[in-house]
């Protein structure tokens, strides 16, 4: 489904080639295609189309939801428009990944883009979706495992090298009593904070991410493990036509962050539960 918002000065061809694409454009979710006019001066024309993913149209971040778009100028020298298409999923060989460019394509040949347009704009797919939020969610679990260690070291770390000679001194002699404020304290919370530390490190649950979709419909997808880490990515575990069918842990875990609601935290955790991205995506953590 294709949606144009399109001005009535944008190029003729570029209009044309879009109005041919929406009949045959075929997609789960809409694409909004938008032009915007920057000059439209016959000799200094410049125009831009931007492609959306109408799922993330209220996403505070606009790569959130911009899928691509076309820049649209005139070549004084030749006489001609240039179209410049630019896609996260090209990858334009003549440059470096870290280039700008790696992402664009240029060509005043009208029947190019129409072919780049059907090849390089689709929406997101659930693997791009999750791994937006995965490494902060990954980056708040791997907090809350260190806390109890990171709480030890700062007791450890209050504690002066004098008061630490004159306790094994002291221990050397007697081994029974703690006088030191701070080994007194390490000592009453110390056990507890290690055998926190300890479990939380052997919590390894298998995490999935949860997209609720527009029409109520949920896409759980889960990470597929690969040989090397980085070529690991998510793949669509199951789809449930809506919410209330989905697994009760998963209705459980989700109610449950709902209930955090800070606007001022950009992904709310909860430890052994999971993570709420927004209200349509969240983290849930398996449980047994």
């Amino acid at each position: 489904m294709l949606e144009l918002n399109l001005h009535d000065s944008l190029v003729p061809q570029l209009k044309t080639t879009l109005m041919q694409w929406r009949r045959e454009h075929v997609s789960r979710w809409k694409v909004i295609a938008t032009s915007m006019e920057v000059d439209n001066e016959p000799r200094n024309y410049h125009a831009v189309v931007n492609f959306t993913d109408s799922r993330f149209l209220q996403s505070k971040s606009r790569k959130d939801s911009l899928l691509g778009f076309i820049e649209i100028k005139f070549d004084s020298e030749h006489n001609r428009h240039v179209y410049n298409v630019s896609s996260r999923l090209i990858k334009n060989e003549r440059y470096a990944p870290y280039n700008s460019l790696y992402h664009f394509k240029s060509t005043h040949d009208i029947r190019k883009v129409a072919k780049w347009l059907r090849t390089y704009i689709h929406t997101f797919s659930f693997h791009e979706i999750a791994i937006r939020s995965f490494g902060s969610f990954v980056g708040q679990q791997q907090d809350w495992i260190r806390e109890p260690l990171n709480d030890l070291d700062y007791i450890m770390n209050r504690m002066s090298r004098r008061e630490m000679q004159e306790e094994v001194l002291r221990l050397a002699l007697s081994g029974v009593e703690f006088v030191a404020p701070t080994i007194q304290k390490m000592a009453q919370r110390g056990p507890k904070l290690v055998a926190d530390a300890v479990e939380r490190e052997l919590f390894n649950r298998e995490v999935k991410h949860i997209f609720i979709d527009e029409d109520g419909s949920v896409v759980v997808s889960a990470k597929k493990e690969a040989k090397n880490e980085k070529s690991s990515e998510f793949v669509v575990h199951s789809t449930y036509p809506s919410f209330e069918q989905c697994p009760e842990y998963i209705q459980q875990q989700v109610t449950m962050l709902r209930i955090g609601d800070d606007k001022e935290v950009e992904i709310i955790f909860i430890p052994m539960v999971g993570a709420r991205v927004n209200d349509r995506e969240y983290w849930v953590i398996e449980q047994e």
